[in-house]
């Protein structure tokens, strides 16, 4: 899963998740400690190869949940079930989730588009003015760093 690097960060910052490599007073070392992270993550993938991984964004994801998943269900060999797209009719009866698992409470939701645009306003403008040294894999994903509002819906597969 891929997914806009300031949007992660804001949200380990945010929800206080534990990372190892991610001081949560410090943004712009998150930053940092996210793209060795995706780097390494994305290069791996590559390196498999589109037999083994394929990459998904977490944006189209959102913003085109049928299309999206029904390309990893043929990626997977499985079957395709609209019931996917309404998984948290679910949870409880025939999924179980996790108490102590950080996204618990966020995956008992149905899908929105609102956690997209959270981390605007998050960073201070001296850290959005070098978030291309600190976060290169954002514009090699294709994210726009220019912006503190993207257009995700642009975004190309991976």
């Amino acid at each position: 899963m891929v997914r806009d690097g300031r949007a992660i960060v804001h949200s380990i910052i945010s929800r206080k998740v534990p990372v190892v490599g991610f001081n949560w007073k410090k943004p712009d070392e998150c930053l940092k400690a996210w793209n060795r992270m995706i780097e390494k993550m994305y290069s791996d993938c590559k390196r498999l190869g589109p037999s083994v991984c394929l990459p998904v964004r977490y944006e189209t994801l959102i913003l085109q949940p049928e299309k999206e998943l029904q390309q990893i269900m043929t990626f997977l060999n499985e079957p395709w079930s609209g019931n996917l797209l309404k998984h948290e009719e679910f949870i409880g009866s025939e999924v179980q989730l996790h108490p102590l698992e950080f996204s618990t409470s966020q995956v008992k939701n149905a899908l929105n588009d609102k956690a997209l645009n959270h981390w605007k306003g998050c960073f201070a403008p001296e850290i959005l003015s070098r978030m291309d040294d600190l976060a290169p894999m954002l514009k090699q994903l294709g994210y726009n760093t220019s912006t503190e509002t993207p257009f995700y819906a642009d975004l190309k597969r991976l």
